[in-house]
């Protein structure tokens, strides 16, 4: 018999759903927040082979991917963000901000480049660049913390 415990959600609505040993209940996690949805259709048996999912601890591993999304750009935030996004909400939440940022870097660099006519644009643009570079660190060193950190400055275009 399956211990209870929590388990990726097999109806597939949430991240995961709380198995009380011998049925799936209405308690549902995503990304850290708890909901409670009503299993629906047919009852589904636990398989044997998955093993509990506790969505609120941060392990080391999702340290690590927060860490590499804030550190090595907007690609491996988007790597992250599919490969860990639905099962951990840590990672889930660091990525996307990394990503947010990267997004909101690029749009304030697009926007230096014509002001660069006027002399402005290279001062905009280089302030950009540095204190991205410096918030990148930030967000890194806070991430390897486990703390979920959010950037000053941020269009949160992605959610």
């Amino acid at each position: 018999m399956t211990p209870a415990g929590w388990y990726p959600d097999p109806f597939g609505r949430y991240q995961v759903r709380y198995w009380d040993g011998e049925a799936w209940t209405a308690n549902t996690s995503t990304n850290g927040i708890s909901a409670v949805d009503a299993p629906v259709g047919a009852p589904i048996p636990m398989r044997t082979d998955v093993v509990p999912v506790d969505a609120n601890v941060i392990t080391s591993e999702d340290k690590t991917w927060a860490v590499l999304s804030h550190i090595l750009g907007w690609l491996i935030a988007l790597i992250a963000l599919l490969v860990k996004g639905n099962e951990r909400p840590f990672v889930r939440d660091q990525a996307v901000e990394a990503l947010n940022f990267d997004i909101t870097m690029a749009i304030g660099m697009i926007v230096s480049i014509p002001l660069m006519f006027v002399v402005v644009g290279f001062f905009t643009f280089f302030a950009i660049a540095i204190a991205g570079f410096v918030l990148h660190i930030v967000g890194a060193i806070q991430a390897g913390q486990g703390v979920r950190y959010r950037y000053p400055i941020n269009l949160r275009l992605i959610k």
